[in-house]
Order: structure tokens, then sequence, then C-alpha cells
């Protein structure tokens, strides 16, 4: 057996093995495709669902604002009531006759 022989058969030989990887290896390809086709809708998903969230907490910001100075107005309003309610009530008093 001459050396281009056995240099021959051992390129069979890896070629041999490298063929029947081909099948198992392009299955694996075809697996990680897959996985990270799921992935990526995973990751739409989530990011939809961040800027839901973000543009839900943005209008509820926005909307308590509102209603923090909401509140703030009718406590003035409430307060000066009150205040000038005071003032009724003192002057009224001091009106009033003393029993005889």
């Amino acid at each position: 057996m001459s050396d281009a022989d056995a240099k021959y058969r051992k390129i069979a030989t890896e070629y041999a093995k490298l063929k029947a990887q081909l099948p198992v290896l392009r299955k694996a390809i075809l697996d990680e495709q897959q996985k990270e086709a799921v992935l990526k809708d995973k990751l739409k998903e989530k990011d939809q669902s961040i800027r839901k969230s973000e543009q839900e907490l943005e209008s509820l910001m926005f909307r308590n604002e509102q209603l923090s100075k909401r509140v703030s107005v009718l406590q003035d309003e409430l307060d000066r009531n009150l205040a000038q309610s005071n003032k009724h009530r003192r002057g009224r008093a001091r009106q009033k006759p003393g029993p005889v």
C-alpha cells in the first residue's frame, strides 16, 4: 500500500465522519433557529408590555398631578370659607346684646 493510498483512506474516513455529522448539525441549527424565533417573539411581547406600562405610568402621573392641583385648590377654598365663617361668627357674637 502506497503513501498516497493511506492518505486517500484517511481523507475518505474523515469525509465519511463529517458527512455523518452533517444531519445532526443541520438539526441543531434548525433547533437553534426555532429557539431564536421564540426568544425574539418573547422579547417583542416584553417590549410591548414595557411600552404599555410606561404609557400607563405617564398617564397616571399626569392624572395624579391634575388631582393634586385640584385638591390644593379645594383645600384653599375650604380654608377661605372657614376663615370667612369664623369672621362672620365673631361679628355676630359682638353684635348680640347681653341679657339685661
